[in-house]
């Protein structure tokens, strides 16, 4: 390491005083570790150093390590890997770096500590500080609270620069430090398999950890933590180390016994060194099958908690099936409020969508299911009508929620009545919520819960929301498509209580005169059939050709068409892939459209965040769920999905900030660490864009996509997010022939078999 002192940040941070998530800076050395061809003779270097936990303290010196660099456009280039502030020799210095890092310690108390020990009073500091007592005036209760910022500071330090090869956030790092204690190095060392719980380290990281901190591969701590990842695999879907198909796709909740041990077995012996054997991996599933962390059913196993998961949704969706006391209406009491409420709206139900209301009248949980154009938002308004027309509280008891803000605000603007998120309405808004015990959970304070677009719900989602809710006096109502695409998450919740055959379904496959003129809707239903007739006419278009960067300029051209038409915020490019697809990939074609639709333009600025460029004027989309301040200092809720319009890029004293309007009086800054969690949105992953819907939608088809990608619901939930327009630009072939690919509804679950056991348990 060598020693450089900071001129100016280039790259902003969010506070001057703690290492932000990556920063990029200007330095001066006079150090010999240059390369000589870098220095041209001269004493005094300049360049940048990029990396993440570089200290920003102009005060001090720098330390830096890391590999050099020459670039055209930026010149001299460190990229560190390791960093940390010079200890200063000189007294000044001495004395500022205790004003700087022990709290409380002014310039007459440094003094006092300099002066009683000198030179070596940082040696004292870090390795003998109970000593600082023999200081005149200092006291037990003042040291300890001096100490604390010091000690925080070293041990967030120390963490950074263990972890600084594995590319680990600030924020992460923090969450480490707070849960591990000030031994998180210590017990990092002894275990890198402990930061298991902790979000973005998979077993092949911490495996490296451990070659790094020369663990034994036949360590029983490195065997489970394979165990536990082939069962997470398992949940995401991973080619390699699985050959059943099933299990590559993901959304599991368990693992053949056999599979998943000759699963583990690879995993940890893909590395020369590493001669595992059947008989280890053996002895440590039975080890850990005695301490309840993994669950054996019917041959197959389980994590703990997804086994709990499954197993409590399945008693407890019985248990307001069968005990709940909310009130079951006669058909003559249906009879007397469902004309009232069809004249209220104008409408006449087919027998089909009468049947639904009194089905969800008559009954405390059951399932409306249909494709698009079917009936289902009408059905909802009417039940509910019903509902108060029955004499009940529906304004102080109801709880409507969806998986997404978009689904959330659309069941708002249906019905007149007030919808949130699932996550919000469950309290589950911050990380730590999702760790809760049950004892723990928020409480839905409401006796008629409807959940709109239920097809995206998981099974752990599932199970908040059968625990949270009041089961001996609700009434429930889950809506959805079992058509769309399954949950991210693991399970396939709707579709099994639907084959538990024990909860009431209606089927809505009546599709209606307006919908029926459309081809978007006659198009999905073909498609969730399984029929290969598509009529490419009026407002279901294509537009063939084969090679993608030509598929990408019509997408292009065609999204600018549609702005014109629409307005941008109506119009969405849907792609089945992020990483994958070459140009066709989402953040290729979000770089394309953002160049199309907001190009540079001097009175419009512009800001790179974490790789990104941001424009003012750019459509963008928040990732993650969460409860932030307006610019007006209101407390508002921003979820994942939710689409907005940058309105200002500044530069503050702080670093760079973004001002992004979500519409409903949300208009929000952002910062740097902010910025992570938002994204270009001319364009999305089909996944991202299940509960919402746009005017026009525009699909890239190719066969550079990974065929496994492209399924039957995939297909289809794209097309039915268009209200007015679909258009589809590539091979037709590859539309086709993903009609035929119906693998990914295939899930390990028994969901479905448990509700119908603890059905017939409690029956007898």
């Amino acid at each position: 390491m060598f020693q450089a002192k900071l001129e100016y940040i280039t790259y902003p941070h969010k506070n001057e005083y703690s290492p932000s998530d990556y920063i990029i800076g200007r330095f001066r050395t006079e150090s010999s570790n240059v390369p000589a061809k870098y220095r041209n003779g001269k004493q005094t270097t300049v360049f940048s150093a990029k990396g993440t936990g570089i200290p920003t303290e102009k005060k001090f010196d720098i330390l830096l390590e890391g590999k050099w660099n020459f670039s055209e456009k930026y010149g001299l280039e460190l990229l560190v890997n390791k960093s940390d502030i010079s200890t200063p020799e000189d007294s000044n210095g001495i004395k500022l770096y205790l004003q700087r890092f022990l709290t409380g310690c002014g310039v007459k108390t440094a003094e006092k500590i300099y002066k009683k020990f000198g030179q070596n009073t940082l040696f004292v500091l870090n390795n003998e500080p109970k000593r600082l007592l023999e200081v005149p005036g200092l006291t037990e209760t003042k040291l300890r609270r001096m100490l604390k910022n010091f000690n925080s500071y070293r041990q967030y330090q120390d963490l950074s620069l263990l972890l600084a090869d594995y590319r680990v956030s600030k924020n992460s790092i923090e969450t480490i430090n707070s849960v591990l204690g000030e031994d998180a190095v210590k017990k990092i060392k002894e275990n890198p398999f402990i930061l298991e719980k902790f979000r973005g380290f998979g077993f092949d990281m911490l495996d490296t950890m451990s070659i790094r901190f020369g663990c034994n591969p036949s360590e029983p701590l490195r065997i489970k933590s394979a165990i536990k990842s082939v069962h997470k695999l398992a949940m995401r879907g991973a080619k390699t180390v699985f050959s059943d198909k099933t299990l590559q796709t993901g959304g599991n909740l368990y693992i053949n016994q056999y599979t998943m041990r000759a699963a583990t077995l690879t995993l940890l012996n893909h590395r020369n060194d590493s001669k595992v054997t059947v008989d280890q991996v053996t002895k440590v599933i039975c080890d850990m099958a005695k301490e309840h962390e993994l669950m054996g059913e019917n041959g197959n196993s389980y994590l703990c908690d997804n086994y709990i998961h499954e197993n409590k949704c399945a008693q407890y969706i019985v248990d307001v099936l069968l005990y709940s006391n909310c009130k079951r209406y006669t058909d003559e009491q249906i009879g007397s409020v469902l004309p009232k409420a069809e004249k209220l709206f104008g409408i006449n139900l087919s027998n089909n969508q009468k049947k639904a209301v009194k089905m969800a009248l008559q009954n405390s949980v059951s399932v409306i299911t249909g494709g698009a154009g079917t009936g289902k938002t009408t059905v909802l308004k009417v039940f509910l009508e019903c509902l108060r027309e029955l004499g009940e509280n529906v304004e102080r008891e109801l709880t409507l929620a969806a998986p997404t803000g978009k689904a959330a605000i659309r069941m708002t603007e249906s019905t007149a009545y007030p919808a949130s998120t699932i996550h919000k309405a469950l309290g589950l808004v911050g990380e730590v919520d999702f760790y809760k015990s049950e004892d723990e959970f928020d409480s839905l304070n409401s006796n008629i819960i409807i959940c709109d677009e239920f097809s995206m719900s998981d099974q752990f989602l599932a199970y908040r929301l059968f625990a949270a809710a009041p089961r001996s006096s609700c009434r429930i109502l889950l809506c959805g498509d079992v058509g769309q695409l399954p949950s991210v998450g693991a399970g396939r919740v709707l579709n099994d209580i639907i084959e538990s055959g024990v909860v009431p379904v209606t089927m809505l496959n009546v599709i209606f005169r307006q919908a029926s003129e459309s081809n978007i809707i006659k198009n999905s239903h073909n498609i969730y059939e399984g029929k290969k007739d598509i009529d490419f006419s009026k407002d279901f278009l294509i537009t063939k050709e084969n090679m993608p960067e030509n598929i990408a300029q019509i997408v292009v051209n065609r999204y600018l068409e549609l702005c014109h038409k629409y307005g941008k915020d109506e119009v969405i490019v849907l792609s089945p892939v992020t990483n994958t697809g070459g140009v066709l990939a989402v953040p290729k074609l979000n770089s394309l459209l953002q160049q199309a639709v907001n190009p540079p333009f001097p009175t419009l600025q512009e800001h790179s965040f974490h790789g990104c460029l941001f424009r003012e004027g750019d459509k963008v989309m928040n990732l993650k769920n969460k409860v932030v301040d307006t610019i007006k200092g209101d407390s508002v809720d921003v979820c994942n999905g939710d689409t907005g319009t940058i309105k200002k890029i500044k530069k503050t004293t702080d670093g760079w900030v973004c001002q992004i309007d979500f519409s409903f009086n949300r208009r929000i800054e952002f910062d740097m660490d902010d910025m992570n969690d938002i994204t270009l949105a001319y364009a999305c992953t089909i996944h991202k864009a299940q509960g919402s819907e746009w005017l026009g939608v525009i699909m890239p088809m190719s066969s550079c996509f990974p065929k496994t990608m492209l399924t039957r619901n995939l297909i289809y939930t794209g097309i039915t997010r268009a209200r007015e327009m679909v258009h589809i630009v590539g091979e037709e072939k590859v539309l086709l022939d993903s009609i035929d690919n119906i693998i990914s509804i295939r899930r390990n679950t028994a969901l479905s078999f448990k509700i119908k056991k603890f059905y017939d348990i409690e029956k007898e």
